[in-house]
């Protein structure tokens, strides 16, 4: 087999060999790259080509061999897409050797520990000559890369590179310690309109390896106030000219991405490694056309290495440099000032869905995706919940925006609570719903905003669960946000919710009511970090509790928080047709559908009544007596094991001074059918 594979690597190389240029019209359009561009360079497509790289994955060929047998070195600055070979045009006798990299021009997880010893001193002159030669080799590595970079894109007249502003191997950044090395590629024509920007960038530092793509650099990372002030007025130029969320461009963009997999969506470059701010290309880009986006004037879709990553082998970081060209390229390309606002070209040349990608077993972008409805009748299914209430319930909430379910144990809460958020929603989208439970130990930096450990040492201001899902829901205003809060009464509220007492409240939920964090700086909000602006709660979020009305240890909920909610109450379903309907197609035999619906709504009625001691928010719930799917139910076995072990001991933790009253329970639940 792997001789087969040579032969056909063999035939695919003679094909392939770089000749004369092809006229425009033989490259098929979807591969041809700008004819008026033509320092760009020129790529195109062949079936055998995508023929080498299948058959060198059946038989296990490796990357270096697969080289070889091309006659390409695996150090070249040549790059290879996905199926297309992107090279630039020079004559044969001015084409460059490939530059080989020495092993001492790779970097290492050695090198990485180096840089963070180094930050001990203060002044580039007090370094030791092991760290100052870890900086010599990754200013130099840097340059390489940046190259590397150039020549996948098409020429480094089109596409110039920066590298660390201000650095001398030999003394730093005048005598003092860069805070880190980078290179950044950008459009030569973006120029002086976009300062430099969008740039593909590599970034070296004691944190890590961080590369990728940035919109824009943010302001903070620059130095000169001049600077600062142009980056802010070309960022929301270029973030308009970024495909639009959902669009067909950014759909294909997002799959390309999720495919090769590790990216994480950032406010900006040189943050903590670490999960993105954003979940998705989509939440990313609609971050970036908010007013709050356009206002930060920065943004990365970027991968972090780690020194533990890199090892003692370490990478020259060709393969992802091309991959990240692969992913980007097109982009860097045509955000340009010429470009009109969210005009992509429908099909990137680098993207071009016209010709198969080399992993033919992908499945296709979809262009959007498609969302089913979420129908009022599929939302009250297994609910034994009449569908004229759950539309009252669902009715209260969109007015008031915030709801309390309320209910005994084992009515189904939770499960009422994730039917309610889809159906306010629209469709299921587990992505725009998240979910914490409170309790004792639950606090203000949990929910809205503290400071948290990082990695490296030190601690650093983070939002808490609920300001982060309101950040994400700012950034896309068009849809409904729901946010589920399960034992809503278990925590001390006026801790946990703070200034979110005032703003959550359904009049207040605009920019006009913007507050200042607790931990907020103003020196800091002066400077534009998002982080310390003043937050308001936007319309598009509702919020829904639950609270268990029979749990004891619970103060009553203050006035406060009642008059900020709508309450609704969730009721057992023994008396309901629908439930005992469930029961019996589930296997449970008829007559004992019967004796748990007639006993357990008597027990029901008899604590209901006592509301001296117990009253209606102690029933049992039905949810007790619904099987799971995977349960064997086996008449009566099952339901005294239901009573036995789970019914009982709440009966008893209710009566615990009066034993007396829980064995009568008893022997009513039990007691043999006549």
């Amino acid at each position: 087999m792997q001789d087969a594979a040579s032969l056909m690597v063999a035939k695919a190389t003679q094909a392939t060999r770089l000749g004369p240029r092809p006229s425009s019209a033989a490259l098929p359009r979807a591969v041809r790259l700008r004819q008026n561009q033509p320092e760009v360079g020129w790529a195109w497509r062949t079936s055998l080509g995508r023929q080498i790289e299948s058959a060198c994955r059946r038989y296990g060929i490796p990357n270096e061999s697969r080289s070889r047998r091309l006659g390409l070195s695996s150090r070249s600055s040549r790059c290879c897409y996905r199926g297309m070979d992107v090279r630039h045009r020079v004559p044969e006798s001015d084409q460059p050797q490939p530059r080989q990299l020495q092993p001492s021009r790779l970097l290492t997880g050695r090198d990485l520990l180096l840089l963070r010893q180094s930050r001990r001193q203060k002044r580039y002159a007090e370094l030791s000559d092991e760290e100052r030669d870890v900086y010599s080799r990754i200013d130099l590595l840097l340059r390489d890369m940046a190259r590397t970079v150039q020549a996948a894109l098409g020429s480094d007249a089109a596409f110039p590179a920066k590298l660390t502003s201000g650095f001398n191997p030999q003394s730093g950044v005048r005598g003092a310690l860069p805070k880190d090395l980078w290179f950044g590629v950008h459009n030569a024509a973006n120029l002086p309109d976009f300062v430099g920007m969008p740039q593909l960038f590599t970034i070296v530092s004691e944190r890590g390896v961080e590369y990728g793509f940035a919109p824009a650099i943010h302001p903070s990372d620059f130095s000169q106030q001049g600077i600062k002030d142009k980056v802010r007025a070309a960022a929301p130029e270029i973030f308009a000219r970024l495909p639009a969320p959902g669009s067909a461009p950014a759909a294909r963009l997002a799959a390309e991405l999720r495919r090769s997999g590790g990216w994480r969506f950032r406010q900006k470059t040189r943050l903590e490694p670490g999960p993105g701010e954003f979940e998705n290309f989509d939440e990313w880009l609609a971050f970036l056309r908010s007013d709050r986006g356009r206002h930060w004037a920065g943004g990365a879709i970027s991968r972090y290495v780690t020194a533990d990553e890199l090892g003692q082998v370490g990478s020259d970081f060709t393969t992802q440099l091309c991959e990240a060209v692969e992913l980007f390229g097109p982009l860097l390309h045509d955000l340009t000032p010429g470009s009109e606002p969210g005009e992509l070209p429908p099909t990137p040349p680098f993207l071009d869905d016209s010709v198969p990608p080399v992993n033919s077993d992908a499945a296709p972008a979809q262009a959007v995706e498609a969302r089913p409805p979420y129908p009022m009748e599929r939302a009250v299914e297994g609910l034994f919940l009449p569908e004229e209430e759950f539309a009252r319930w669902l009715a209260v909430w969109r007015g008031k925006r915030n709801l309390v379910l309320q209910g005994a144990p084992g009515v189904g809460k939770s499960f009422i609570a994730r039917r309610l958020a889809y159906a306010l929603i629209g469709y299921e989208d587990p992505g725009r719903a998240a979910m914490v439970q409170f309790h004792q130990s639950y606090a203000y930096e949990n929910f809205v905003q503290g400071f948290r450990p990082r990695e490296g040492g030190g601690f650093e201001l983070q939002d808490g669960a609920f300001v982060a899902f309101c950040r994400r829901a700012l950034a896309d205003p068009d849809e409904s946000y729901v946010f589920i809060i399960d034992e809503i009464n278990r925590g001390n509220l006026s801790k946990i919710l703070g200034e979110m007492m005032l703003l959550i409240e359904p009049d207040k939920r605009d920019r006009s009511w913007a507050t200042r964090l607790a931990y907020a700086s103003p020196d800091r909000q002066a400077a534009g970090d998002p982080m310390h602006q003043p937050f308001h709660v936007p319309k598009n979020v509702f919020l829904i509790g639950m609270m268990n009305t029979a749990d004891r240890s619970l103060a009553v909920v203050d006035y406060a928080l009642r008059r900020r909610f709508a309450f609704v109450t969730a009721q057992p379903a023994y008396d309901r047709p629908a439930f005992a309907a469930h029961l019996a197609g589930k296997g449970v035999p008829v007559a004992l559908v019967a004796q748990i619906c007639g006993r357990m709504a008597a027990l029901n009625r008899e604590i209901a009544a006592d509301r001296a001691n117990l009253g209606p928010g102690f029933c049992i719930g039905h949810s007790f007596f619904v099987p799971r799917d995977d349960a064997e139910v086996t008449g009566e076995g099952w339901y005294e094991a239901v009573i036995a072990t789970e019914v009982l001991p709440l009966l008893e933790e209710y009566s615990f001074d009066d034993p007396d009253k829980v064995e009568q329970w008893r022997r009513m639940l039990l007691a043999p059918e006549p």
